[in-house]
């Protein structure tokens, strides 16, 4: 297969682009966040990310900011999205009047992008697009380079104000089947778990921490997060302590693996969360079968304002400063 870029229309009637290698076809949507929608593994034709299963939302503009958990996954397709300048819940913007707010996870994932750039280097397909927020005075530019079946994702983030700021900045990268499955493998850098304080249900207990790959049971017993379980559940676990930025997906069965690495300077943490046929009710109705780590500046995962209360660290950027991390996926045989 040549090294390409191409424009095409995906579901919901986006346009969207399409980069290809040997290895590996890789489709973002530039209107709809930036968001990358598809990483197909070339030699095995399985599609790593995870898609919502009512199928990406219909072309639409708006809403750029979502009040809520319920109207930011109105307009979400799964896959990999970033996530600025907050994550969680909505949260009082800093500097900000009484109904200055930055939205549920953000603006940038709901934003339109605008495509500065693309085309083939050699063996290398790339696309460059940027977005300037609307509720914060940043842009981010972000440089996508596939080779084989490896790709980097490269963002600067700028903060255009004279004035410093505080952010929660992370990548979304999600996973579905039939890479997650019972018995998928998951294997990390890091040394340090902590279950988020909000959990009232699932198999964890809330707010406790432990070594990798252990977690308090609500039962008083260790679960270990290695390996993707045999039963309807849902988590949500914050990964710290890294000794280098990276986590792998391995599913055996398939002969296959995914695996992320980041630049723990910037994104010093993780988030692990997991929707597998559990959560009865909208937004999921027992259909969403996921598995996501997130790389990310701050946790907990609950809007900046109380992630800082609750001793969460954000990302401070000075006015007029410049930050840039690459995060990379790639796919191989485990």
């Amino acid at each position: 297969m040549s090294t390409e870029v191409r424009e095409i229309t995906v579901d919901g009637g986006w346009p969207a682009l399409e980069l290809v290698t040997d290895g590996a076809r890789v489709q973002l949507i530039p209107e709809l966040g930036c968001d990358i929608v598809s990483f197909v593994d070339a030699r095995t034709e399985v599609d790593v990310l995870w898609r919502v299963p009512w199928g990406i939302p219909p072309r639409s503009s708006g809403p750029f900011s979502a009040a809520t958990e319920t109207e930011w996954g109105e307009r979400f397709p799964g896959g990999w999205n970033v996530l600025l300048p907050n994550g969680g819940a909505a949260t009082p913007a800093p500097g900000g009047t009484t109904d200055h707010t930055w939205g549920f996870h953000g603006e940038a994932a709901l934003l339109p992008w605008t495509v500065l750039g693309s085309g083939v280097d050699g063996e290398r397909a790339w696309a460059e697009l940027e977005v300037r927020l609307i509720r914060a005075p940043l842009s981010l530019h972000r440089r996508l380079e596939l080779s084989g079946s490896a790709l980097a994702v490269t963002e600067t983030l700028t903060n255009h104000s004279p004035m410093a700021i505080e952010v929660m900045w992370s990548q979304h990268p999600s996973f579905g089947a039939p890479l997650v499955a019972a018995g998928t493998r998951i294997e990390t850098g890091a040394r340090v778990t902590e279950t988020d304080d909000t959990l009232t249900d699932g198999d964890l207990a809330a707010g406790e921490k432990a070594s990798w790959p252990h977690a308090p049971a609500q039962d008083g017993s260790a679960v270990d997060l290695s390996t993707v379980p045999d039963f309807p559940t849902h988590r949500l676990v914050y990964l710290s302590d890294f000794e280098t930025g990276w986590a792998r997906l391995v599913n055996d069965e398939i002969g296959l693996a995914a695996r992320l690495e980041w630049d723990t300077s910037v994104y010093p943490s993780a988030w692990l969360w997991q929707e597998l046929n559990d959560t009865p009710g909208h937004p999921w109705w027992q259909l969403a079968y996921v598995c996501a780590i997130e790389p990310g500046t701050t946790y907990p995962g609950q809007g900046l304002a109380v992630a800082k209360e609750k001793g969460g660290t954000p990302l401070l950027l000075a006015g007029g400063q410049t930050r840039t991390v690459t995060v990379g996926l790639s796919t191989e045989q485990p």
